[in-house]
């Protein structure tokens, strides 16, 4: 139950998906092509129809606060 509340306050949404998208200056695919990912995942998490995986989540946090660390994917 703790778990779970945490992770609900943590996880990103899908607009928080595509606000941090839309700062990287990046495409659905082109975000898809650069974390290794298959067609349309981005679409999904940004329309909240998958949940973001726990490393993503974390990676997207850290990407919108420091937006430069993605010179370095």
């Amino acid at each position: 139950m703790v778990q779970e509340q945490y992770e609900s306050k943590t996880r990103l949404t899908g607009a928080d998906v595509l606000r941090v998208r839309k700062k990287l200056k990046m495409s659905q695919a082109g975000l898809e092509k650069v974390l290794g990912l298959g067609a349309k995942v981005v679409v999904r998490w940004e329309n909240d129809k998958v949940r973001l995986p726990g490393p993503v989540n974390v990676l997207l946090k850290i990407l919108d606060k420091q937006p430069s660390v993605f010179k370095l994917i």
